[in-house]
C-alpha cells in the first residue's frame, strides 16, 4: 500500500495524462510520453516530477549548446531541424543527438532521487 497516488507502474504511456514540453522556438518540443518510454520510467515517476526533471534538463542542454544556437541562427537557421546534417532515421542526427543530452540529463537526475536497479546491487 502507498500512500502516494501515482499511475499504476503497469499503465500504458498513451494513458498518461502528459502534455508536450514546449521548448524556445529553435530547439525541438520534448514529447513526455516519449522520454518516459525511452528513459523506461514507471509510475513511481509522476508526470510532475518528470516534466520537473525534463524542463530543467531542455535548461541545461539549451545552455550548453547556446552559443553553437546563435552560430546557426545568425546563419539564418530558424531551428535545429533546419540546421544541414545527416539524416538518421528520417530525422536529424541533431534532433536525435539533442533529446539524447536531454533524456540522460533528466534521467540522470531523476536516478539521485529514485532507487533504481541502475543504483542497486
Amino acid at each position: 500500500m502507498s500512500l502516494i497516488a501515482t499511475p499504476d507502474a503497469g499503465t500504458p504511456v498513451d494513458e498518461w495524462d502528459e502534455d508536450d514540453i514546449a521548448n524556445d522556438g529553435f530547439f525541438p518540443d520534448i514529447v513526455m510520453a516519449d522520454a518516459r518510454e525511452i528513459m523506461r520510467i514507471d509510475g513511481t515517476v509522476t508526470s510532475a516530477r518528470l516534466r520537473h526533471a525534463l524542463v530543467e534538463a531542455m535548461a541545461t542542454v539549451n545552455d550548453a549548446l547556446d552559443g553553437w544556437k546563435q552560430q546557426q541562427t545568425t546563419a539564418g537557421r530558424a531551428t535545429m531541424a533546419a540546421v544541414p546534417c545527416t539524416i538518421l532515421d528520417g530525422v536529424s542526427r541533431n534532433l536525435h543527438r539533442y533529446r539524447r543530452a536531454v533524456y540522460c540529463t533528466a534521467r540522470a537526475n531523476l536516478i539521485e532521487r529514485y532507487r533504481d536497479f541502475d543504483n542497486t546491487n
